[in-house]
């Protein structure tokens, strides 16, 4: 999946990418691991639905953030430097990938929550944390109903016919 995707991006996207992995090469190892293991878990809990704009999206990517920091993090890096590399490694996907402004707004959000999460440094279980999260998540119309102030998850609410 993450190939595929890395074989789409435009050659301008691409240069954005190996710029970003050049800048701190020995991340890069983790950051995939992170994401192979974020991918992993949402297939194994909830199928497809990770990949929409739903409550499993919102653990997605809560997880992703939480998991690059925590693997970069136990790389030797400071907890500063490991939220610092997964916010412009998330932040560059959300500035590549095809998503209506309300989407990307909610994925930022939640990429946030992940972050604040492993700063916390709380010894619980983060996967059973973020399944509770998800079902607690604020499903959203607009963008302006996105605090970035609300620690938890955010979805797009699903217009009914």
């Amino acid at each position: 999946m993450i190939w595929k995707r890395i074989r789409r991006l435009k050659l301008s996207e691409l240069k954005h990418l190996v710029r970003l992995g050049i800048s701190r090469p020995l991340l890069i190892l983790p950051t995939y691991r992170a994401t192979e293991r974020t991918l992993e878990f949402c297939d194994g809990n909830y199928g497809r639905e990770h990949h929409g704009n739903s409550r499993a999206n919102a653990a997605r990517h809560a997880l992703w953030n939480y998991l690059i920091c925590k693997a970069c993090f136990e790389q030797g890096i400071s907890k500063t430097e490991a939220v610092n590399w997964a916010e412009k490694l998330t932040s560059l996907h959300e500035e590549l990938a095809p998503n209506s402004e309300i989407a990307r707004k909610m994925d930022l959000h939640n990429n946030a929550v992940g972050r604040k999460l492993f700063l916390k440094d709380s010894t619980g279980n983060i996967f059973k944390t973020l399944l509770e999260m998800a079902v607690n998540s604020t499903a959203v119309n607009n963008i302006s109903e996105i605090n970035p102030e609300v620690d938890g998850l955010v979805h797009i609410e699903k217009i009914k016919k």
